[in-house]
């Protein structure tokens, strides 16, 4: 029975002569399938490995060696997600080519410099250092209650000022809001985390 999987090529900048690494992940974990010079030589090389799987998705990560100061790394995935204004919101979306949901469009973006989030909003409350709404930097992965306001339901990237990008809702899709202002994601507002150290 065929399996749907996500191929993820990794870029590690720091050691190109070693050329990409692959990875495929399924539900039983992450199996390391050897290295290659080019993404879709290494994607034949993985269905040749394991011609019953499904590949569904493939994303390239840049494991950028960022060589700025923190403020300025922040800055950077700041800038990155910028371009993905006006994306459309979709449920379990994960991907320009899909459109995003909140924990979906946080997750892409952070790959794009290493960081490997988890697949929900909640699942991202684990990672990197516990930041003070007093502390904020441009970067800063900040989290939300849901709607109801019982456990963590929302995710965005801090941008300055207040100003944080997400991916909102199905109306609106990716947008800028203001979490000071916005007195909806202001008593909703639970934690920042970190993430780009």
């Amino acid at each position: 029975m065929s399996k749907s999987i996500k191929v993820t090529i990794i870029e590690d900048h720091d050691m190109t002569r070693m050329g990409l690494s692959f990875a495929l992940s399924n539900h039983d974990g992450i199996e390391v399938l050897g290295t290659a010079s080019d993404g879709m030589e290494g994607v034949e090389q993985a269905l040749e490995l394991k011609p019953d799987l499904v590949i569904m998705d493939i994303v390239t990560v840049k494991n950028n060696a960022l060589e700025n100061n923190n403020q300025n790394n922040g800055q950077n995935v700041v800038d990155y997600a910028k371009q993905y204004l006006g994306y459309p919101y979709v449920v379990g979306g994960k991907n320009p080519t899909t459109g995003f949901d909140c924990s979906g469009f946080t997750r892409y973006v952070f790959l794009n410099y290493g960081y490997s989030l988890g697949a929900t909003a909640a699942g991202q409350n684990n990672l990197g250092t516990e930041i003070s709404k007093e502390n904020l930097q441009p970067g800063d992965l900040l989290l939300f209650y849901d709607e109801a306001m019982t456990k963590i339901g929302h995710t965005g990237i801090y941008i300055s000022n207040g100003d944080f990008i997400h991916a909102a809702n199905p109306t609106r899709g990716v947008v800028i809001d203001n979490v000071n202002t916005n007195s909806y994601y202001r008593e909703r507002f639970i934690v920042a985390r970190r993430i780009v150290e």
